[in-house]
């Protein structure tokens, strides 16, 4: 048993299940969450901590806001956590690259083992743009510290995530995500299609769209595979029209 894993999903559940009157779709999340197994405990040899990690995480513990048991559960997840760079390779500035990390608790380089669920902690770096992306998972993005901006669509106007507040992003919704001046901490978690593609959006020159596809890798990164143009059938499903 990783009681690390134990005690932060309990206390993430507790704390999502008194928010469902704002958004019941944490129902789903909490459900989920739950079938957890943290008896399938996995050993991973250590990665070189990434530089954002160095950089910020102790600062957004400090700040967090949100219950004091999943503050407690959240430090010591991160301390225990295997924290890893998400995209790598060609077709990323580096900035961004080096700006996204995730220490994971569930997954397949998480405390635990799941195949199912992924979730864990989401750290962003200060003034970083996560351009508009989409993907087959229900997301949970949870902030404990920092400010999120989140953008729905390509038109559609942003809006803001403080700590304590929770979004859900449904499945192949185009969004994109903005950090500030201070470092975001996020406790997030993917349902469903877990394995689906991200697909990162980017503007053509006469208006349309073309879309970038990012699949994981076993060790959970992300490396980028092909491109193709956005297709009506894409934007239907997206939202867009």
């Amino acid at each position: 048993m990783n009681t690390v894993a134990q005690s932060f999903t309990d206390h993430l559940c507790s704390e999502l299940d008194s928010q469902q009157d704002k958004e019941p779709m944490l129902a789903r999340f909490i459900a989920e969450l739950k079938t957890i197994d943290c008896t399938q405990v996995q050993s991973l040899p250590p990665l070189p901590e990434p530089p954002t990690v160095t950089a910020h995480l102790e600062s957004t513990l400090s700040a967090m806001a949100c219950g004091p048991e999943l503050a407690n559960a959240a430090r010591s997840l991160a301390s225990a956590a295997r924290w890893n760079q998400l995209f790598e390779g060609e077709g990323i500035e580096p900035t961004l690259a080096q700006g996204l990390v995730a220490g994971q608790l569930a997954g397949q380089v998480g405390l635990v083992r799941s195949d199912t669920i992924r979730a864990g902690l989401f750290l962003l770096a200060p003034h970083l743009h996560y351009p508009l992306h989409q993907h087959g998972a229900l997301e949970l993005y949870y902030v404990v510290s920092g400010q999120l901006t989140l953008q729905y669509g390509t038109t559609t106007k942003p809006f803001q995530v403080s700590p304590g507040e929770a979004s859900v992003t449904p499945s192949n919704k185009v969004h994109s995500l903005t950090t500030h001046e201070a470092p975001c901490l996020v406790v997030y978690a993917w349902v469903g299609e877990v394995e689906s593609p991200n697909w990162w959006w980017v503007p053509g020159a006469n208006g349309d769209w073309d879309r970038v596809c990012w699949e994981r890798q076993a060790d959970a990164k992300w490396i980028q595979t092909r491109s193709e143009p956005v297709t009506q059938a894409t934007l239907e499903e997206a939202g867009e029209t």
